[in-house]
């Protein structure tokens, strides 16, 4: 019985350049079979990239609420107005140290958007709190060193009760009330609150909102962010 080691050189070699042509055929395929992919990926990465900066074009187009007059203070003490917002673009949230259910979801959710803008000038960030009785100035000052907030970018405020909540319901038209007395002796939180994301224009306008849990509002929020930096707000 023949073998391999019997056959002719020549036919030796013919096999040996059968097998080395299907095994590049076969890695031909499967590298073009993951460019097709990785393609593929890219081309849907930039459609919904477009769509959400279509959307975020036309919530700017839609969204346009002036900020009333507020005296609020920040973390070191110092004040902070409607003309402290002027100026820059502003995303606003709302929050409270002791809140253990949805605030530390929203604050890193904020955090990390921060760090995503760090090269686009002209973008800060407000944190109100709506527990402005325990939240003090040196209470938000501690909060933010332990959650690594940068103070030149991310202000947190506190201030008369009266004063935060009538920021909030009617100036930033977001949702925050006390929590019945009878909810906390079981537990809950002593305040409920929206973790809605509110978008501020230069002027101290509300232009837009996100839901700081959904992925592809925060996508458009930072499409409507680079809209209003780049002034490609009022485009096509």
């Amino acid at each position: 019985m023949n073998t391999a080691a019997d056959a002719p050189d020549n036919q030796v070699g013919e096999r040996r350049r059968v097998v080395w042509a299907s095994g590049t055929a076969i890695v031909f395929v499967m590298v073009l079979g993951g460019l097709l992919v990785a393609t593929g990926a890219f081309v849907g990465r930039l459609h919904a990239s477009a769509a959400a900066r279509r959307e975020a074009r036309e919530m700017l187009h839609q969204v346009h609420l002036p900020l009333p007059e507020f005296h609020l203070i920040d973390q070191n003490g110092a004040p902070v107005t409607r003309e402290t917002l002027e100026g820059n673009v502003w995303v606003v949230s709302c929050f409270f140290t002791r809140c253990s259910t949805v605030c530390p979801g929203l604050i890193r959710s904020v955090k990390e958007m921060a760090e995503r803008l760090r090269a686009l000038e002209g973008v800060k960030f407000l944190t109100v709190t709506v527990d402005p009785t325990h939240d003090r100035p040196e209470v938000l000052k501690e909060y933010a060193r332990i959650v690594g907030a940068d103070a030149e970018r991310w202000r947190f405020v506190t201030g008369e009760k009266a004063e935060v909540y009538r920021l909030v319901r009617e100036g930033l038209k977001l949702s925050a009330a006390e929590t019945p007395r009878e909810a906390q002796m079981q537990g809950a939180d002593p305040v409920t609150h929206s973790t809605r994301l509110v978008l501020i224009d230069r002027h101290a306008v509300v232009r837009g909102y996100a839901d700081s849990k959904d992925p592809w509002q925060m996508s458009r929020l930072r499409h409507a962010i680079d809209l209003l930096i780049t002034g490609g707000a009022e485009g096509p």
